[in-house]
């Protein structure tokens, strides 16, 4: 795992959501540097990212539902 120590409340959150899996965390956090920044980013910043459209829909209607 790449994360950093601070990051892992983030992965935990990043895999509870459908449709988020290795290949998908690792596109995050290359793009956003932290997880953090990702979970936070908008639906464009997702997609810039390389997540799909349905993904990114799937990150931002779990956020609520999920505390890091």
């Amino acid at each position: 795992m790449t994360a950093q120590k601070s990051d892992i409340q983030y992965w935990v959150a990043f895999n509870r959501v459908p449709g988020i899996g290795r290949a998908r965390y690792s596109l995050l956090e290359k793009h956003f540097g932290r997880l953090e920044n990702a979970w936070t980013a908008t639906p464009a910043e997702l997609r810039a990212a390389g997540l799909d459209e349905k993904t990114a829909a799937a990150v931002v209607a779990q956020r609520p539902k999920i505390s890091p």
